[in-house]
């Protein structure tokens, strides 16, 4: 009995180290299938913590006036959340391009007041599967190329 101990401790211990290391590259969809990140875009959990992958992607330096968070969850099944903050009164769109080059708007030409914002947008509803998509803000008050940031990030859809 004894050298049944023994054996069975350091067993158990290991299958439980073994079982609490994941690999956090890997996402489960709803239907239960198993897919692995991209790692080109920036991971994110349900609520907007950055978990990993390239987080060079998406302007959220606290020293620029606007701010284009990371969006989150990412990578998703659906529906993915998009958040900025506006520090003047501006005019926005937010756009994203497919990974065959078409670029489709999302919100187009929408004035909006300092303050933070937040955008949720359906993968589903836009036909966006098993794809990388980027995300794009423009601002007329920060145009692209100024000294601010970039305004773009990737979204993984399953």
């Amino acid at each position: 009995m004894k050298i049944l101990k023994l054996t069975l401790i350091p067993f158990i211990l290991i299958t439980l180290f073994i079982a609490s290391c994941s690999d956090d590259d890997v996402t489960k969809s709803g239907s239960g299938n198993i897919y692995t990140a991209d790692p080109t875009i920036t991971r994110t959990d349900n609520y907007g913590i950055v978990l990993g992958g390239d987080t060079t992607d998406w302007c959220n330096q606290s020293n620029t006036l606007f701010e284009f968070h990371p969006a989150y969850p990412n990578p998703t099944v659906d529906t993915v959340k998009l958040r900025f903050q506006e520090p003047g009164y501006d005019t926005i769109s937010i756009l994203y391009v497919k990974q065959n080059g078409d670029t489709v708007f999302a919100v187009r030409d929408m004035a909006v007041n300092p303050g933070s914002y937040a955008y949720a947008f359906s993968g589903r509803a836009n036909n966006l599967y098993f794809t990388i998509v980027r995300f794009i803000i423009r601002s007329k008050l920060y145009p692209e190329g100024s000294e601010y940031c970039r305004y773009f990030g990737d979204v993984q859809f399953y």
